[in-house]
């Protein structure tokens, strides 16, 4: 009688493989299990795989899913700008300043304030470029666009109309 002929004892797998009671005990342990929600770490840390860094894990959209955009990561770049544009106003109040404020400087104060918004911009589109350059999944092309429009080129078009303005009521004035 060959192996595969052989009768097998009652309660065999059919796979041959376990018994009654280890299929009883994997069913249980299965059950007991279920309740519990597995994370991707805990079964790559139970696989024995390396665990991604969390900010790799979630700098990545889903394939198929339009990226989005964080928005505690916008409000902090246009906190950060801000704080560049008015450390430039401060640097030009604390070196310029006069007892009275002239056409001229005013419009310097308006201007640096304004440089210093598309200059912190202009920054953080340098950093966006850096990380896309290593890998180019990191950063989005929405992303990146969205950001050098609303943090450079924005700023940069109010900047030129108040030099516009500005220049404008020079001549009236004259």
């Amino acid at each position: 009688m060959s192996p595969a002929q052989k009768p097998r004892p009652p309660g065999a797998a059919a796979s041959g493989g376990s018994s009654a009671q280890e299929r009883q005990r994997d069913v249980s342990n299965r059950l007991a299990g279920a309740g519990r929600r597995s994370t991707p770490a805990a079964a790559r840390r139970a696989a024995g795989r390396p665990i991604p860094p969390r900010t790799q894990v979630l700098a990545r959209p889903r394939k198929g899913r339009p990226a989005r955009i964080q928005p505690t990561a916008m409000l902090l770049r246009f906190i950060s700008c801000g704080l560049i544009s008015l450390a430039a106003g401060l640097a030009w109040f604390l070196t310029h300043r006069n007892e009275r404020v002239s056409p001229a400087g005013a419009l310097l104060g308006a201007l640096l304030l304004l440089s210093g918004f598309v200059a912190g911009g202009l920054l953080w589109y340098v950093a966006d470029a850096r990380r896309r350059a290593r890998d180019p999944r990191r950063v989005d092309d929405e992303y990146i666009v969205f950001s050098f429009v609303v943090f450079v080129v924005v700023p940069a078009m109010v900047l030129v109309l108040v030099l516009l303005v500005w220049l404008v009521a020079l001549l009236v004035a004259r």
